[in-house]
């Protein structure tokens, strides 16, 4: 009897063991499903943003090539916003923003997925490029996210705005 009631403690043990590791993977997994969905909808508000300000600029009598792209890897991605525009004068302009997003590594290097880090926006200080972060950070600020700034690309610290 004894034997008996020492598997039946075994197993209980066994079950309820069982169901915290459960329960933990299923937090977590609830956790990355959230953060894949920021760091998608991050890429979606940026790519918006760049289109209407392409839509803005054509609407205002300006001539745009639109040379951006986007790349992305595993926990990162980057879109640059490349346009060169003239206005109504003949007069030509640049528009080069790149932003990046990210999410927190694990020990091993790798994207753990837990945690948005925030939005990386490099530029050079020009008219256009700045016309273009304005709009850009109001999406970002209606949406709650952080970012940090760099004042010309990939040559000065970033701060946090």
């Amino acid at each position: 009897m004894s034997r008996f009631r020492f598997s039946l403690l075994a197993l209980m043990i066994l079950i309820a063991v069982v169901a915290v590791i459960m329960a933990i993977k299923t937090n977590r997994d609830r956790q990355v499903a959230a953060t894949k969905k920021i760091y998608d909808a991050q890429k979606g508000v940026v790519a918006e943003v760049s289109d209407d300000f392409v839509n803005n600029l054509r609407n205002e009598g300006w001539k745009v090539r639109d040379k951006s792209q986007g790349v992305g890897g595993s926990g990162e991605w980057r879109i640059t916003i490349a346009l060169a525009c003239q206005d109504r004068d003949g007069q030509w302009q640049a528009c080069y923003v790149e932003v990046m997003g990210s999410v927190s590594e694990g020990s091993s290097g790798q994207p753990d997925w837990l945690n948005i880090l925030p939005l990386r926006i490099s530029s050079l200080g020009n008219r256009l490029n700045q016309a273009f972060i304005r709009e850009l950070v109001i999406a970002l600020d209606k949406q709650g996210w952080s970012f940090t700034r760099d004042t010309n690309l990939h040559d000065s610290p970033s701060r946090t705005l």
